[in-house]
């Protein structure tokens, strides 16, 4: 597995050495500069300096901030103080800002297909006819879990990558009904696409497990671990460590194997602290 990080880890400058040669994902509702309100097309200068020192990019439309802000949105009606509502996603600004970032770093940059979490299968498969065709090669389509199988095996042969969000009774990754659909994918997968490169998002905890994703993300350092380059280096060490041990086989398994369940629980860093000093 891949390691990619989300940013920002900290301040920029202080940690560039540490971050330097390592994946990185950006969202355009972070990396986006902002003209009187509203979010551009135009990269901020602190994406183009991730890009420049970047081993690879990942950039994201935005979709899961803005479904969690609008969630908070909502919740806040209840309280008689509304939160601002959230920005929306403008799809050509989106595409606006992938071509500009690509421009700046073509190799080893990845995109996201602008994607609706709760919009459904229909409003999702729109957003993807609408992509630009030349952009196709380097981007992932995303499959949220609530959807079918179906739509997962159509994505496979269309776009060759998958990439999995996960949301609804599944939205807790490691959790059992996660597991259980994992185990329902990865089943399809090794029966009719076993080389399909997927990408799991927020899914980085998952290094080390059972599933073979490619690659998976966490603003893990950011959240955690930027407050010094020695803080942030550790974690680096530590994430990579993880993702090398990661599964890179599936055999079919029952949707009931109890100890996959517990191979995809997160290792926290107590245990690793306590195997360590065993």
């Amino acid at each position: 597995m891949i390691p990619i990080h989300g940013t920002p880890c900290g301040e920029f400058e202080r940690n560039r050495g540490v971050l330097s040669g390592q994946y990185l994902c950006l969202s355009w509702t972070s990396y986006a500069r902002r003209r009187r309100g509203r979010i551009t097309g135009v990269p901020t200068e602190s994406a183009l300096a991730h890009a420049h020192i970047a081993a690879g990019l990942l950039l994201d439309n935005g979709a899961f901030p803005i479904w969690r802000a609008q969630e908070r949105y909502v919740a806040s009606l209840t309280t008689g103080k509304p939160r601002p509502k959230p920005p929306k996603m403008n799809v050509r600004a989106v595409i606006s800002w992938y071509r500009a970032l690509i421009a700046v770093r073509p190799r080893d940059t990845t995109v996201l297909i602008p994607d609706s979490i709760t919009g459904g299968e229909r409003a999702n498969d729109l957003l993807l006819d609408a992509f630009p065709v030349d952009l196709i090669p380097v981007a992932w389509p995303v499959w949220h879990t609530e959807e079918s199988l179906e739509r997962f095996a159509r994505l496979a042969r269309r776009f060759g990558r998958v990439a999995i969000g996960a949301m609804g009774r599944h939205r807790h990754i490691c959790g059992p009904e996660y597991t259980s659909r994992m185990i329902q994918v990865f089943n399809l997968r090794a029966e009719l696409f076993p080389d399909l490169p997927v990408h799991m998002l927020r899914g980085l905890q998952l290094a080390g497990g059972p599933f073979p994703f490619v690659s998976g993300d966490s603003t893990d350092l950011g959240r955690n671990w930027s407050q010094t380059p020695q803080r942030l280096g550790f974690a680096l060490n530590r994430w990579s460590r993880r993702a090398a041990r990661t599964a890179k086989t599936w055999h079919p398994k029952a949707m009931n194997e109890n100890a996959i369940y517990g191979q995809v629980r997160q290792v926290t860093l107590a245990d690793y602290l306590h195997r360590s000093a065993a």
